[in-house]
């Protein structure tokens, strides 16, 4: 038979599972691309 070792909880720690923020979205969601268009570039 094998043995099988518990091990204590450690006092104090709480383990919570991992949360995003609500205003977490994803960065190619936000950004379709990454460069600008011709026309979006100022000629100064």
């Amino acid at each position: 038979m094998t043995a099988q070792t518990v091990q204590p909880s450690k006092v104090g720690k709480t383990e919570k599972p991992e949360r995003q923020s609500p205003n977490f979205r994803k960065y190619s969601k936000v950004r379709t691309r990454e460069y600008l268009l011709p026309e979006e570039v100022e000629w100064g």
